[in-house]
């Protein structure tokens, strides 16, 4: 994908980039990712105890942040620096 982006870039400066989803691998990774989110926030709201993700690049951690925004129960927010960034899903007060 990136060499693809790289070439494409050179070519056609200022045009967005391709994504390249071999055998649904990006497709299946964003439903794992949706899904522990959601798994972790039934034990948030369940047990009152905030869970720490472990650390996720910006696009996965916005998909955590975007699967829970509309759960009554919790808040998602993101921690750390850099490569070390984590969601925390905390119970909503």
């Amino acid at each position: 994908q990136y060499l693809v982006n790289l070439m494409l870039g050179q070519r056609y400066p200022g045009k967005g980039g391709v994504t390249i989803d071999a055998e649904h691998y990006r497709h299946r990774r964003e439903e794992e990712i949706v899904s522990k989110a959601m798994r972790m926030a039934e034990s948030v709201k369940e047990y009152g105890d905030p869970i720490t993700l472990e650390p996720m690049t910006p696009a996965d951690r916005r998909l955590v942040h975007l699967a829970l925004a509309e759960d009554e129960g919790v808040v998602t927010e993101s921690t750390g620096d850099g490569e070390n960034r984590k969601v925390v899903i905390l119970p909503r007060d």
